[in-house]
């Protein structure tokens, strides 16, 4: 089942997640998350996105060559390494990229489906679309990286990409 993004400022992207504590419930909610992520042709997607209160998200940066496909649950960062600037894109925030600074590298736990704990090291695309995701989780959109006059300048241009885009999906 396809879920419904919700775009900038929706109140559900301002939402700190809960844990998870359901992992069958979950198995679901993953699946989900995926088939709207790539419905949408992203890499990455927050439950809080599609308002859903849990701690998880979705990755798949495998086309990179050197990526991931994973689903994170109660996900925590434990390491980080470097620093980048990249321009991010969001599919709360269509068609809007923001040059936003993130660690290289990083190193994730997380709970499995299964129910075991593992550790993952992710680098370049993946690590910062992960760092982004758990943003979401935690109830940070990335424009909240931006000084005041270039977030109110974003802003401007994400009201009227999202108007663009309410009018493609209702077509």
């Amino acid at each position: 089942m396809k879920y419904t993004i919700r775009y900038w400022p929706d109140p559900a992207l301002r939402m700190t997640a809960e844990p998870v504590t359901d992992l069958e419930a979950a198995k679901a909610v993953v699946d989900n998350l995926f088939e709207t992520m790539y419905a949408d042709r992203g890499i990455g997607l927050a439950a809080t996105q599609c308002n859903i209160n849990l701690r998880i998200f979705v990755l798949d940066t495998e086309f990179k060559g050197s990526g991931i496909k994973k689903a994170f649950i109660n996900p925590e960062i434990v390491e980080k390494d470097g620093v980048v600037t990249y321009p991010e894109g969001c599919l709360s925030f269509p068609n809007v990229f923001i040059q936003t600074e993130r660690a290289n590298k990083i190193r994730v736990k997380h709970t499995l489906l299964t129910g075991e704990t593992e550790e993952v090291m992710l680098e370049g695309l993946s690590a910062i679309a992960a760092q982004h995701e758990l943003d979401h989780l935690n109830g940070i959109v990335f424009i909240s990286y931006l000084g005041e006059v270039k977030r109110m300048i974003a802003e401007r241009k994400i009201t009227k990409e999202i108007k663009k885009a309410r009018k493609r999906k209702q077509k």
